[in-house]
């Protein structure tokens, strides 16, 4: 391991290191969305409290338990060597995430861009992207309050990443308005 000050702003959280399991490294992940799953391991991660401060970890194995992940980390070897990662998150430099199709997009993406209605009208911008169990949701301020939209087909028209906006039907929100 080795301490990097982040200076690449483009950080990623992938998720968080919750607490150690056994007596052997084992580390227990709380992780945010599906990219987690998709690294290729062993594979360099950085480590860190915050995203201006971390450090270069190597994850050597990532098991995939009905709780939730767990992995080992390069000479993290026994459980008070776990605990000192406890409650850092897990980051990659957005050049290093895995590319997607041009049709698909990652939560944070989707922060601070516009919303609109399909008839042009203005809602506000996103303000959170939640992972919930049933549905990806955005969170949008609308003046001094927010509401919630699924990502779902039947609430959103398009996204569209290029132009920075999201178009929402008009006709499923029109009860939340």
């Amino acid at each position: 391991m080795s301490d990097t000050s982040a200076q690449n702003p483009h950080m990623v959280a992938l998720g968080i290191i919750r607490k150690a399991i056994g007596l052997n490294g084992l580390c227990a992940v709380e992780v945010f969305g599906e990219t987690f799953g998709q690294l290729e391991v062993p594979g360099e991660v950085l480590v860190g409290r915050n995203e201006n401060i971390c450090r270069t970890i190597t994850i050597e194995h990532i098991e995939f338990r009905p709780k939730g992940p767990v992995c080992f980390f390069k000479d993290i070897t026994d459980r008070d060597g776990a605990e000192t990662l406890r409650n850092q998150y897990i980051y990659l430099r957005y050049d290093e995430l895995p590319k997607l199709e041009s049709d698909s997009f990652y939560h944070f993406e989707l922060m601070g861009k516009k919303v609109l209605t399909d008839n042009g009208q203005l809602l506000g911008n996103v303000t959170a992207v939640h992972n919930f169990p049933t549905v990806d949701s955005i969170e949008i301020g609308v003046g001094h309050e927010s509401i919630m939209i699924p990502l779902t087909a039947e609430a959103l028209e398009t996204i569209d990443k290029v132009n920075g906006r999201i178009i929402v039907k008009h006709a499923f929100i029109e009860e939340l308005l």
